[in-house]
């Protein structure tokens, strides 16, 4: 099991997961090594009953959870603060920006081509007829 709170989880810690029931995701759990007892494929609760209770079925000292900024991540806050455990959460990574170019808003990018230099058609004429 995890440490007290504000430690960070001990080396050999025992890792248990909430997931969701879809077959993806159950294969990433399994890929990752979390044995089947160890797994939980349940939908989140809005009120955090069943995290609640598999917090307290696993002894679950510390929750890794994503960032979201929804109910699921207020529920783990709530929890969290209630049964005095460690919360870390996982920012959401920001969008990489393309190497080859730039992100334009949609009126910069549409100013831009119609402004593009068009001496040869890009596509041939339809033929007349």
């Amino acid at each position: 099991p995890a440490a007290g709170r504000g430690r960070g989880p001990e080396p050999g810690a025992v890792h248990h997961a909430r997931l969701l029931p879809t077959a993806a995701a159950l294969q990433q759990a399994i890929a990752a090594g979390i044995p089947a007892e160890r797994l939980a494929c349940v939908r989140p609760s809005r009120s955090g009953w069943i995290e609640a209770a598999l917090l307290s079925h696993w002894g679950i000292t510390t929750v890794l959870a994503r960032q979201g900024g929804g109910f699921s991540e207020a529920v783990w806050q709530r929890l969290a603060a209630e049964r005095n455990l460690n919360l870390l959460l996982l920012q959401r990574p920001r969008p990489v920006s393309p190497t080859w170019g730039e992100a334009l808003p949609l009126a910069d990018l549409l100013a831009r081509l119609a402004a593009w230099p068009t001496s040869k058609p890009c596509l041939p004429e339809p033929p007349h007829g």
